[in-house]
């Protein structure tokens, strides 16, 4: 067995881990950075989320900045993202497109670049925990055991398997069961404009709050509708409309319209495949635009919404959101709307924000509630499910990192405790 020793393990290089490895070194930490898969990047890289959301209130508000736009920036000046445009779907204020395959390249470099200790291909396997505080966790990289040891951790895995494995106090799930997932894919050879020339002339077809000038002037368009069309194919996708992104690539669209429930009676990625290929299908054989289309790329993993939520010293709830709650301890705002998919039927549950169009998030929803060395963030942070279903979101996500991570560094400050509660 390889033992590693830390200032701060973080288990989990998507958006967040990265964002509070990059926070955390530059702030003088020694940093291990874990990622179970072969590249870096989460799921914007794994599972294809290639328009991030959101850097701004619903009125157009920035309210993201630091490491998050930082990255932004580095990818505009690379040609690999366009920078923050309007959401024409008119969910959020605006969208942000970026490459996926460029972020994990990205971080992959800034992590070399920065002196951060990067393990790919390596998992995460269990804690050592002793008088509630991790000791060290134990990794599997290839054939050989990692034992990894720090005075601080951090779970940014997305589906809270390091707060499991230590025991750390779980959120409960909805009785209704967590929300599907979606396999993403990407079809090439699209013609923009019969888009959104059947667009401009079928609007009860689409979202209401779709921004209809802006469609015909966006760099990369978002789509969310074709309702009747859908509902005519009868295809057996659970699912009430097509919605999809316009990538950085000409004529190619991402499109994020299957769904895949917990309970599926196969495996979750070949559920997806098939549902693939019965919307490639459909969107060949009956939308305007897509007549010579086909399947450009097919993402690597399933990209999931919701996985274990790890109770801290508080938990965002749906009121802090939807009223824009402000908190004497907070860390960053969140922009979205509460954006619920159904894990019983193939509806959509959106609920939109009041007053200033965004709300804070606190630091206590990052420090575990019992296990006093581990910090949280990204998917699994602690939030009631409503607020997670804001709170999900890429931008945020990195944010709540950037946040871990500069809290980390100022525990080390303190090297007679590592108090992660005693900075609140």
């Amino acid at each position: 067995m390889i033992c590693l020793k830390a200032d701060l393990v973080v288990i989990g290089a998507g958006p967040c881990g990265f964002s509070a490895a990059l926070s955390a070194k530059r702030n003088g930490l020694d940093v291990i950075l874990v990622e179970k898969r072969a590249f870096p990047g989460g799921v914007i890289s794994g599972a294809g989320v290639n328009s991030m959301l959101t850097f701004f209130s619903l009125k157009g508000e920035k309210i993201v900045g630091g490491i998050p736009q930082e990255m932004i920036d580095d990818l505009v000046s690379a040609g690999a993202s366009l920078g923050h445009i309007r959401d024409t779907v008119g969910v959020a204020w605006s969208v942000t497109p970026i490459s996926p395959s460029a972020v994990s390249l990205y971080f992959t470099h800034k992590c070399s670049k920065e002196g951060i200790r990067l393990l790919t291909n390596c998992e995460f396997k269990n804690a050592n925990v002793k008088n509630n505080r991790i000791i060290s966790v134990i990794c599997k990289k290839e054939n050989e055991a990692l034992k990894l040891s720090a005075p601080l951790f951090l779970d940014s895995s997305g589906e809270g398997v390091l707060g499991e494995f230590s025991g750390a106090e779980l959120l409960p799930a909805e009785n209704s069961g967590k929300m599907p997932m979606t396999l993403i894919f990407n079809v090439g050879n699209v013609n923009k404009s019969e888009i959104i020339k059947y667009i401009d002339g079928n609007r009860y077809e689409f979202h209401h709050e779709t921004l209809w000038d802006e469609l015909k002037v966006s760099k990369a368009i978002g789509v969310s509708g074709f309702f009747s069309l859908w509902k005519e194919a009868n295809l057996s996708v659970p699912r009430d409309r097509i919605l999809f992104y316009e990538t950085l690539n000409k004529g190619e669209v991402s499109v994020n319209s299957t769904r895949i429930f917990s309970n599926s009676d196969s495996s979750f990625y070949e559920k997806g495949l098939h549902q693939v290929y019965e919307i490639a299908q459909f969107l060949r054989n009956k939308v305007p635009g897509f007549k010579e289309s086909f399947i450009s790329c097919i993402y690597p993993f399933i990209g999931i919404r919701e996985g274990n939520r790890i109770k801290g010293h508080y938990s965002l709830k749906a009121d802090d959101v939807i009223l824009g709650r402000r908190f004497s301890d907070e860390i960053t705002f969140g922009g979205f709307p509460i954006d619920i998919h159904s894990s019983k039927t193939d509806g959509l549950q959106s609920i939109s924000l009041k007053g200033a169009g965004f709300y804070g998030i606190p630091y206590r929803t990052l420090v575990s509630f019992n296990i006093e060395n581990l910090f949280i963030g990204g998917k699994c942070f602690s939030a009631e499910f409503e607020a997670h279903a804001s709170a999900r979101v890429q931008a945020t996500a990195m944010a709540l990192g950037q946040a871990a991570g500069t809290a980390a560094s100022l525990c080390v400050l303190d090297k007679k405790s590592y108090s992660i509660t005693k900075i609140k």
